[in-house]
């Protein structure tokens, strides 16, 4: 009662591991695979400029922005101590570097070293003349006096106050 299967068709006889039929099956989707890895690599190529063009310069600004508002931070936290030494004192530090002294709780008006604009520059001190208040200026970005954009734009606490 044993079947000789071997003469009966199969259902993959014409596919069977090695066969013409599936090699060129193979092939075909490979082929597919491939077109589609180089379509979407086409798009990322011409995509991913245009991308470029629309995030950075918004990355870019607030980058400035956030330099710019850290800035402010410091020229205030700066003048906070300047107006402490001169309550101690009586009179305004004619430095910055006076700042690091110790007053009258053994401890300095700023702790550590005087701290660097956010663009690693120093700021600037003009000590109060004829009754003015102090300033404390950062020149920015470039480090020059001047500036007409956010980038190189001098803070000054003169203008804060306003």
């Amino acid at each position: 009662m044993d079947k000789d299967t071997s003469s009966q068709p199969g259902r993959n006889a014409g596919a069977a591991a090695g066969s013409p039929e599936r090699s060129a099956k193979r092939r075909k989707q490979l082929t597919c695979g491939l077109i589609g890895c180089s379509a979407l690599l086409g798009l990322l190529i011409v995509l991913t400029p245009v991308l470029a063009t629309i995030f950075v310069p918004t990355l870019v600004e607030e980058l400035h922005a956030a330099k710019h508002e850290r800035a402010v931070l410091q020229i205030r936290t700066l003048l906070a101590a300047v107006e402490q030494y001169s309550a101690d004192t009586g009179a305004p530090p004619q430095t910055l570097d006076q700042l690091l002294e110790l007053g009258p709780s053994g401890k300095p008006y700023i702790e550590g070293a005087l701290p660097l604009d956010p663009w690693e520059h120093a700021y600037v001190y003009f000590a109060p003349t004829g009754g003015a208040a102090p300033r404390i200026v950062s020149y920015g970005g470039d480090g020059e006096p001047g500036g007409d954009d956010r980038a190189k734009a001098d803070i000054d606490s003169a203008e804060l106050q306003r």
